[in-house]
């Protein structure tokens, strides 16, 4: 398994380390620390331990902000699926997210979508 993980959704945790919800601020902190140790050493393609990958998807130069995380998100989806030729599966706790995914195309097809599990998830 690939994991691909969107510029922006590291910069929409890097928003949460500094939440007034006293809650989320270590969830936060964890992932971007995890993160941080495995993407940024410089290899493209990290491997884990059961075999898959996780890389962060930069943009190279500049990019087109989008109205929301949800549609930058769904457009680097589409973008993977474009590029790899492979199927691309949307792992989230957003509800917004998993009804955009589902149905992100225009003609109303989507993105098969996963419901992040509790442990994992920076409410």
């Amino acid at each position: 398994m690939r994991v691909v993980v969107p510029l922006r959704v590291i910069e929409e945790l890097d928003e949460k380390r500094r939440d007034r919800n006293a809650a989320v601020v270590p969830q936060a902190r964890a992932a971007v620390r995890w993160l941080r140790d495995r993407l940024v050493n410089g290899d493209v393609r990290v491997p884990l331990r059961d075999g898959s990958t996780i890389e962060a998807l930069v943009p190279i130069g500049g990019r087109r902000f989008q109205p929301t995380a949800d549609t930058e998100v769904l457009d680097a989806c589409e973008t993977l699926s474009t590029f790899t030729g492979g199927p691309v599966v949307i792992v989230t706790a957003d509800l917004g997210m998993q009804l955009r995914g589902a149905r992100y195309r225009p003609d109303g097809s989507g993105f098969p979508v996963r419901e992040v599990p509790e442990t994992f998830q920076v409410t």
